[in-house]
């Protein structure tokens, strides 16, 4: 009787855990537009995962400029009216918080290591140890791409337009 107990917690925490890991704001949609979803020779999906990352970034600059910590519904607007401004459409409210609070808690934790280089091996340590754990469990426990797999070209990525401010 104590075993079938115990295989039954077992199980329980198994699907619990499974149930955890699959429950995130993001959809296999909303990561394929954000370029989140790597896709080796994919010059579109490496392209939007480009915008994407340079759209962050910018938001993370306008507000790493700001005194005080802002807040997060803060940081989720202005990536939502960036990603429409550059045509990046039907990505979740709760997916684009995700990111928004990676933004953020790179602000906050990762400025000094993320200002000059993004792929820099102190920025990507700091972003690893400090908010990807969160990001990950936001989005579902995705192994999402990241654009330094491709510095060079991301270095030269330019955004089609100067980013508007906060609305």
């Amino acid at each position: 009787m104590v075993s079938s107990i115990t295989a039954l917690t077992s199980l329980i925490s198994f699907i619990a855990a499974t149930m955890v890991a699959c429950d995130g704001k993001c959809g296999e949609g909303d990561l394929k537009t954000l370029g989140m979803v790597k896709v080796d020779g994919d010059e579109a999906q490496l392209k939007a995962l480009f915008k994407t990352t340079a759209i962050m970034s910018h938001v993370g600059q306008h507000f790493g400029k700001k005194a005080g910590d802002q807040s997060v519904d803060l940081y989720s607007k202005y990536l939502g009216q960036l990603l429409g401004q550059f045509g990046v459409q039907g990505v979740d409210a709760g997916c684009v918080s995700c990111f928004a609070e990676s933004v953020k808690c790179s602000v906050k934790n990762c400025k000094v290591a993320c200002m000059n280089d993004s792929c820099a091996a102190g920025c990507v340590k700091c972003f690893e140890k400090n908010c990807k754990p969160a990001l990950s469990d936001c989005v579902g426990g995705v192994d999402l791409d990241t654009h330094c797999r491709d510095k060079t070209n991301f270095k030269k990525f330019k955004l089609s337009q100067t980013p508007k401010g906060p609305e």
